[in-house]
């Protein structure tokens, strides 16, 4: 079962038009980005090494629906001060290149920009469903250098068009997910379960509210370490699966009272064992994982603070 967050498509910014005497239209002039409105005046100082990306649907003026890649960057007074309260912000759309996108599902493609828009990716898909999508999420200015995350893409027919119609990210899905692989070590996710919570709602049996029982022996299970009571835990990943050799294996996991069993694929992926869910990718389509992936830099961090890095 999932539980899907309604997705509208994008709403414009007020006004597309650049503020001409703001000096911060020097920040953008040779990046990659379409800049639709700019912070006043007041807010002239732009220091960010980088702008974290969004995707949204949004249409073009043929009526088509692609993906738009929306950031919003923060900038500061004459002083140098911002915080959440007083700040300008700049909203800008990433120009969309091939590598902005990693598919992997092969009833899905990249077509082209839009004709109308080369701030928007247009898709073509063979089918109706869910398609994981991983989108440029961290993106750093000067060396053009992109992390991704994953995210879900829901397709349905319109006027006997494939057109997506929803798009959430992975920790929104009430599913069994993996998120990524690195080396060995395959992230798995679940929503709803005693990781996601503030560290003071949680207890000893809290934490067994949620395992796995792989059904061969050549994959097992390690559950992530709970957090020093000091150090909430906050990263989306509940364990790791780990593959000794490739080939299918189905994959039992008990979510509070429920136990549901599902299939997964090992296929051996540079020098490492990726592992796939077998009812998300399609025959032929097992491309790595994205070694920039968000989620890891904070998997490391926390691992880090709660001294279990060595162990992982």
């Amino acid at each position: 079962m999932m539980v899907v967050l309604s997705c509208k498509t994008e709403n414009e910014p007020s006004s597309l038009k650049i503020v001409a005497e703001n000096p911060g239209k020097l920040f953008w002039k040779d990046k990659p980005f379409v800049v639709f409105t700019m912070a006043s005046s007041e807010y002239p100082i732009r220091d960010s090494v980088g702008i974290i990306l969004t995707p949204v649907l949004k249409k073009d003026n043929r009526g088509s629906v692609g993906i738009r890649l929306l950031g919003r960057l923060w900038t500061m007074d004459r002083k140098g001060f911002a915080n959440e309260y007083y700040h300008g912000t700049d909203v800008v759309a990433k120009i969309i290149e091939p590598d902005d996108f990693i598919l992997f599902d092969g009833r899905i493609q990249f077509e082209k920009n839009s004709e109308d828009d080369s701030t928007i990716a247009m898709f073509d898909f063979f089918e109706k469903g869910q398609y994981p999508l991983y989108a440029a999420k961290d993106y750093q200015f000067q060396s053009n250098l992109k992390k991704y995350d994953l995210y879900m893409v829901m397709v349905d027919s319109s006027q006997k068009k494939l057109q997506p119609y929803k798009i959430v990210n992975y920790r929104d899905i009430d599913d069994f997910l993996i998120n990524g692989c690195r080396k060995n070590f395959c992230n798995v996710y679940t929503s709803n379960v005693c990781w996601r919570k503030n560290i003071g709602e949680c207890n000893d049996d809290a934490y067994k509210n949620f395992e796995v029982y792989p059904k061969c022996d050549w994959i097992s299970y390690k559950p992530f370490p709970k957090a020093n009571k000091s150090i909430p835990l906050s990263v989306p990943i509940l364990g790791y699966l780990f593959a000794s050799k490739e080939g299918l294996c189905k994959i039992s996991y008990r979510k509070g009272k429920q136990t549901k069993t599902i299939e997964v694929e090992s296929v051996f992926q540079g020098d490492s064992y990726h592992i796939y869910l077998k009812s998300m990718y399609g025959k032929g389509s097992y491309k790595p994982y994205p070694g920039l992936n968000v989620i890891f830099d904070d998997i490391d961090n926390y691992l880090k603070q709660n001294g279990e890095y060595e162990n992982y």
